[in-house]
């Protein structure tokens, strides 16, 4: 049976195979679970997933190190010249303010019971990232806090 949609989540929840499309063409066919671990390009990757992968501008900078476009630098295994690094937000982790690798300030937290939505600005994404937290702690507004990568996590 195909079954069509727009709604991302309604397709990861019901197919055993996905193909998404952008203008007509094939972006990417596969599992859920394919599509959201190894997806093919920016498009797939911030199309699947709720709530959508962040992207941030970076540069290699030495040896396995990213600049984040001056927002710090990142310690990662990765293979080419990346120009941005694409991160999900239950992969953030929100840390003391000089304790991070990416400076940015709490705008909103949305408390959903189960877990909190943090929205964080910084001068690199002025319409805001965003981590996911797996606990329910609330955050206070405008805090100061930074995210953090872990060191043996792989750039794509």
């Amino acid at each position: 049976m195909i079954y069509v949609t727009h709604d991302q989540v309604e397709a990861m929840t019901l197919a055993d195979r996905i193909v998404v499309l952008k203008e007509g063409r094939v972006m990417q066919q596969g599992s859920p679970y394919e599509l959201y671990e190894r997806p093919a390009n920016l498009f797939v990757a911030q199309f699947i997933g709720s709530p959508k992968m962040n992207v941030l501008a970076c540069a290699p900078s030495g040896d396995a190190k990213l600049d984040l476009a001056g927002q710090g630098t990142l310690s990662l295994a990765f293979s080419g010249a990346p120009t941005q690094l694409g991160a999900r937000p239950e992969h953030l982790t929100l840390v003391a303010p000089d304790n991070g690798n990416c400076r940015g300030t709490v705008e909103v937290a949305e408390y959903l019971g189960g877990n909190t939505s943090v929205f964080i600005r910084n001068e690199q994404r002025p319409d805001k990232c965003q981590c996911a937290r797996g606990h329910s702690s609330p955050h206070r507004r405008d805090g100061r806090y930074r995210n953090r990568r872990q060191p043996s996590d792989t750039v794509r």
